[in-house]
């Protein structure tokens, strides 16, 4: 059974699947990783059933095409959310990361890719 279903219409709904994914599931996240590469660091075992990692690889997938769409780097939102988790205080930033004009664009010239080895 899926947990929490998720539409994906603009990048503000990206960000907050990203913090589902971190702050409730506690998983390390990247974009480019598939969700049923997530494993319980403990137990070993997979952390969504089939079913369950089928349907968050499509929302996933949504991802990218809505940060395509609106011309929003999924790797920043991505980087925001885990630094959000690593290093603030969640119910302080969550509106702030979430809100869509908190997001460089790619013709900004700030992509916050640079270095980065995976591509879509």
């Amino acid at each position: 059974m899926i947990e929490n279903k998720f539409e994906i219409q603009l990048p503000e709904d990206v960000a907050k699947f990203f913090f589902w994914l971190v702050f409730e599931k506690r998983i390390d996240i990247h974009p480019d990783d598939t969700v049923s590469q997530y494993i319980d660091i403990q137990s070993k075992e997979p952390t969504f059933t089939l079913e369950e990692a089928l349907y968050y690889d499509r929302v996933r997938e949504s991802c990218f095409d809505v940060c395509e769409k609106y011309g929003v780097c999924i790797y920043e939102i991505a980087t925001r959310v885990l630094n959000l988790f690593y290093y603030c205080d969640k119910n302080e930033m969550l509106e702030y990361y979430c809100k869509p004009d908190n997001y460089d664009t790619e013709e900004e010239g700030n992509t916050s890719t640079a270095g980065n080895e995976h591509s879509r």
